[in-house]
């Protein structure tokens, strides 16, 4: 019994279906890294921009609460009644 291999895998390194195969997957490497690096900047980012909403916020609590003032109504709303 004779078994063959297709021309890619038995074929030389010269050959260009199998220079055309290591391009491919050279190309899709490279898309790959390629999104990972993307979905790795964001992440990176937002968790920059959590740090400094945490110490912001923390800032805000150690100065205390601040008064809040009453929203300005206009003339064509009556003030609320106090009962």
């Amino acid at each position: 019994m004779n078994l063959f291999g297709c021309p890619v895998c038995f074929g030389g390194v010269s050959e260009p279906a199998v220079r055309s195969a290591l391009l491919g997957v050279g190309l899709l490497l490279g898309v790959v890294v390629t999104v990972l690096v993307a979905i790795g900047s964001v992440a990176i980012s937002w968790a920059r921009k959590g740090r400094q909403l945490a110490a912001l916020e923390q800032e805000e609590a150690a100065a205390g609460p601040e008064p809040r003032a009453q929203p300005q109504l206009s003339s064509a709303f009556p003030p609320p009644r106090s009962w």
